[in-house]
């Protein structure tokens, strides 16, 4: 598949589970669609010329080259259950154990939604590397900054992360799911990436999308503009501290 279907996979797969880890309220479901969607496209950091490793230029560059020689590849390492499971826990170690560690991680999410969300955002900057760069670890900052609940961050990264692999799964090179267990790969189709049959799907993922966020709005307990986290009475509080 390619990087805008990843994304929109990830978004999708992310609102329709929210609910699964109690993820429920406006800003973990609004943080966690952008977030889920860059998690999306981190497996490919495997490909020297994929969309995720040119994000950050030769930063992103490096990063994928490191990921491709020590998985062995593309669609390789990468792109199984295990490799999933471990950018949750990383995550969770990052967010609840390393503090400002936390900001490279949501930067970096921020760095590809951006990217694969480019169709949406006027003009080209965020093409442009060391602008995404300046404006992902921004937002970043600020959300560890303001100390933005952010325990769903592990969940939003290991369901991007699996529907990225669900997304290759039903293309013509399939994933090594199982490995290092086997090097078997699973396919459920034939189908070659970037053909017709991508439009469509990256279309009807879309209508899901909006679809899944109209009927959360709709059935959430609670109005929009009451249900946001107290993170400006956390703020408030450290500030007084200050």
């Amino acid at each position: 598949m390619l990087a805008h279907t990843h994304a929109l996979t990830g978004a999708a797969a992310w609102l329709a589970l929210a609910p699964v880890v109690h993820a429920d309220r406006p800003a973990e479901l609004a943080g966690g669609t952008v977030m889920a969607a860059g998690a999306a496209l981190l497996p490919d950091l495997d490909h020297h010329s994929g969309t995720a490793a040119k994000t950050w230029g030769p930063i992103t560059r490096l990063i994928g080259r490191v990921t491709a020689w020590a998985c062995g590849g593309h669609r390789k390492g990468t792109h199984t259950l295990l490799a999933a499971a471990a950018a949750g826990g990383v995550t969770y170690l990052a967010v609840n154990h390393a503090g400002w560690a936390a900001v490279a991680v949501v930067a970096l999410l921020v760095g590809l939604a951006l990217v694969a969300c480019e169709d949406l955002i006027p003009g080209r900057w965020e093409r442009f590397w060391p602008a995404n760069l300046a404006a992902s670890v921004g937002l970043a900052f600020a959300a560890v900054a303001t100390d933005l609940d952010l325990t769903w961050l592990p969940a939003a990264v290991a369901i991007g992360w699996a529907a990225h692999l669900a997304g290759d799964f039903v293309t013509d090179g399939g994933v090594p799911l199982l490995a290092p267990l086997t090097s078997r790969r699973f396919r459920l189709t034939y189908l070659n990436t970037g053909g017709r049959w991508e439009t469509v799907v990256a279309w009807t993922l879309t209508a899901s999308i909006a679809a899944l966020a109209a009927a959360t709005i709709v059935t959430m307990p609670e109005p929009w503009t009451t249900a946001w986290p107290d993170n400006q009475q956390r703020l408030d509080k450290r500030l007084d501290g200050m």
